[in-house]
């Protein structure tokens, strides 16, 4: 098989100029490069310390929300074992208690005040 070969060669008229032209885009390259790069390890920096507090908020968000749960678990209960002590006291359930409740929301009677009644309705009848 045959062979060829070609051979280039290229000269520049103001040969040194265009040298000197070339290493000056080179510096100013390397100046750039190295002017990004600390401007990218400071937005990195910056990036972080925005993690950071995104992963304090978020902590605290969540034991707030944790915190209403257990409020909300608590009052719940509250509520239902003050139902099961007035429904032992009035010998009635507390699913009855529930609808009386239920009925005093819907009449704007509050619960206290329909249990006084109650209380003091029983005491005059024994």
């Amino acid at each position: 098989m045959a062979e060829k070969r070609v051979s280039v060669r290229l000269a520049a008229v103001g040969g040194r100029q265009v040298r000197a032209e070339l290493e000056g885009v080179g510096e100013a390259g390397s100046r750039g490069f190295g002017r990004l790069s600390r401007e990218m390890e400071a937005a990195n920096a910056r990036l972080a310390a925005f993690s950071r507090r995104v992963r304090v908020a978020a902590a605290a968000a969540v034991a707030a929300a944790a915190a209403a749960g257990v409020a909300m678990i608590r009052s719940g209960l509250q509520t239902v074992d003050a139902q099961a002590k007035l429904a032992q006291s009035l010998g009635t359930t507390v699913a009855s208690i529930q609808t009386l409740e239920r009925a005093g929301e819907l009449a704007g009677v509050s619960m206290s005040g329909i249990e006084q009644a109650t209380k003091d309705l029983t005491r005059r009848l024994s």
